[in-house]
């Protein structure tokens, strides 16, 4: 699974891996903020995610 965390702390469930058990390697966004990348470590597969993105509203 992969998870998304707020500045106030609050963290939700964004994604999780339905292929196997391999766990995500890593996630990062791309310059201009339309495009998520996300890795599965086996059998390395990098998944591009796009939007459309709402920026997070503050508490």
């Amino acid at each position: 699974m992969a998870w998304l965390t707020f500045p106030a702390g609050q963290a939700y469930t964004f994604t999780r891996n339905e292929l196997n058990d391999s766990e995500f390697a890593g996630v990062v966004s791309s310059p201009d903020g339309k495009t998520l990348f996300a890795s599965v470590q086996t059998p390395g597969i990098t998944y591009a995610i796009t939007g459309p993105w709402k920026r997070a509203e503050a508490a």
